[in-house]
Parts: structure tokens; C-alpha cells; sequence
């Protein structure tokens, strides 16, 4: 009793009570404790809004800020502890109500809220015993409502516990909010990398389906217009050539379109294609998608006609062909 009377002894008590309600409500990242050194004087009436300071710093979320003070006058209520008779007891009581009232001013007061850059949304009146609150608002039971309607909770161990509870949750969901934030920016960008990475396979696809299609064209133009004509000098025995000319096929395998199969049958196909691909045999017409055809052989020239008349035709092709190629 004899240190609680004593501003240094009060101010370490309430400051031990104000951390253990902050541990427990597992809020001591999002708190600040500011050290505030008792008045001197013990004269708690007497101290101003202005040279009030709080003791604790609650952060919410949104920059937003809850103050705590635990600087609430207890001489009167110690003295009542102290008294010989009711009458002195009740009148001591009621004048620990008084003081509370107060107090509640002070704290509510311009000059108090001026000292911080932003206003707090509210400031709780921190009382480290039940029976401080309980036995000031037996004689004055509106200090509840004088403190909401000022904008000054009081709040007990218990109810400041609670109160750290609720903001440690804000906390919790301004946390989720953020990560469900990051996850969207993220899967946007990925969802743009995917689609730009379809298109450059799409793009790829089609730049190999024409250059088969070139590819053909050219061999096309080969077959008709050029080797006829070389092949004939072989047939008329102008060139000693030991390896005759070979027939080069046709390409008719075309790009596959992008597709989006299901997740799990996606490696199963995969995996069916590899094991596939080394057992097709050269004569196979179709396998997994792509199509081969044999070209047709090249007919055969009538057996009644004559040397003179194919070199002549010989000679005129390859001067097409000498032609179209100048």
C-alpha cells in the first residue's frame, strides 16, 4: 500500500500491468511503450491536458491509433482503503469518482490531443485493478457513458485484454487482405506471361506450317520442271552419273494447335508419344497425330519413243528450267 502511494511505485506497477495485458493479448509488434515518469507533486487535479503524455501507443490498421493512459489518480481510493468509518470512507470514494471525471477531462481535452500528428481514434483510461473501477463507478455510474460521449475508454485488465484481442485480429485480416493483394498482382502477371508464351508458340506453329508449305512449293516446282528434264539425260545416256537422282518426298506433318487438356492426362500423353515414336515403322501412313505420304512414282516414258525426240525434250526443259531460274 505504502509504495503504491508513492508516484514512482504506481507508475511501475501500472506499467507492469499494461505490459502483461498487452503479451497476452499477443500484441507487442503492433505496440509502443512511451516511459512517462509519474507527477512528482502527487497532485493528479492539478496536472493539465498538456503535460499529460500517454503510455502506450496502439497501432491499427490504416495509420490509424489508439492511446492508453495508465496515469489515473488512485490517492483518494488508497485513502479510502485507509478509513476508520463509512462516512469517511464514502466521502472518500466519491471524491476517487470526482477525480476519475477528471481525469477523463484532461485526457479528452484539446491541449492533450494536440501533442499527436494525427488524432487517435480514441483514448482508453487504463485502471490496472477491477476494484479502482468498480468502486468509482458504484458512486458515479455515468462514467461510462461522460467517458464514450468524450471519446476516453475506461478499460479494466480484462476489457483491455479483449480490446487487443479485437485489434490483434483487424491485424490478422489486414495481413490476409495484403497477402490476397500480392497473390493477384502476381497471378495477373503470370496469367500475362502465359498468354504472351501461347502466342509466341502459336506464332512458331504457324511459321513452320509455312515453311512446309514452302518447303512443298519449292519441291513441287523441282519435281515438275527441273529433275524431268535431268532425268531424261540419264534415260539417253548423257551424263555418267553412278548414283541416279532420288525421290524426295513431300512433307504433309503440320504444327499441332495449342490445347489445354486436362492437368493429370497431360504427362500421360506425353509420355504414351515418347514410348510410341521409336517403334513407327517408315511405311506407316499416320502416327500420333501427324500424317506422312509417299509421293507417287514418276511415270514411266512409252517405250516407242525415240532418242532424237527425247533429247529434244531433254534440251527444252532444261532451258525452261535454266530460264525460270535467271
Amino acid at each position: 500500500m505504502r509504495a503504491l502511494r508513492q508516484p514512482s511505485g504506481r507508475g511501475q506497477w501500472g506499467e507492469m500491468q499494461l505490459k502483461r495485458c498487452v503479451e497476452m493479448a499477443g500484441m507487442q509488434e503492433h505496440c509502443e511503450f512511451l516511459n512517462n515518469s509519474q507527477d512528482p507533486s502527487n497532485k493528479e487535479a492539478e496536472v493539465t491536458g498538456a503535460q499529460l503524455h500517454p503510455d502506450l501507443l496502439v497501432k491499427l490498421p490504416g495509420h490509424q491509433q489508439v492511446v492508453v493512459d495508465t496515469k489515473a489518480p488512485m490517492g483518494a481510493y488508497l485513502d479510502a482503503l485507509e478509513a476508520e468509518d463509512d462516512q469517511e470512507r464514502d466521502t472518500l470514494l466519491i471524491r476517487h469518482a470526482q477525480q476519475i471525471s477528471e481525469h477523463i477531462q484532461k485526457l479528452a481535452s484539446p491541449d492533450y490531443l494536440r501533442q499527436f500528428e494525427s488524432a487517435p481514434e480514441f483514448t482508453v483510461l487504463f485502471l490496472p485493478s477491477e476494484s479502482f473501477f468498480s468502486a468509482a463507478l458504484n458512486h458515479d455510474p455515468s462514467l461510462i457513458e461522460k467517458g464514450v460521449d468524450q471519446g476516453v475508454i475506461l478499460a479494466t485488465p480484462t476489457t483491455l485484454i479483449a480490446l487487443l484481442r479485437a485489434v490483434s485480429y483487424g491485424w490478422r485480416q489486414e495481413a490476409l487482405a495484403e497477402n490476397a493483394r500480392q497473390i493477384s498482382i502476381l497471378g495477373g502477371d503470370l496469367y500475362k506471361r502465359l498468354t504472351n508464351l501461347t502466342d509466341n508458340f502459336t506464332n512458331l506453329g504457324q511459321s513452320l506450317d509455312n515453311t512446309v508449305k514452302v518447303y512443298n512449293s519449292a519441291m513441287s516446282s523441282l519435281e515438275t520442271k527441273v529433275l524431268p528434264g535431268a532425268r531424261k539425260f540419264e534415260e539417253l545416256g548423257a551424263a555418267n552419273i553412278e548414283q541416279p537422282i532420288a525421290e524426295i518426298p513431300r512433307l504433309e506433318i503440320q504444327a499441332r494447335n495449342l490445347t489445354f487438356a486436362a492437368a493429370d492426362s497431360d504427362s500421360d500423353e506425353f509420355d504414351k508419344l515418347l514410348e510410341a515414336t521409336p517403334e513407327v515403322a517408315p511405311e506407316d501412313k499416320q502416327f500420333e497425330g501427324f500424317t506422312v505420304e509417299t509421293p507417287e512414282p514418276e511415270p514411266e516414258p512409252p517405250k516407242g519413243e525415240d532418242k532424237d525426240s527425247k533429247a529434244n525434250a531433254a534440251a527444252e526443259d532444261l532451258r525452261a528450267a535454266l530460264g525460270e531460274a535467271g
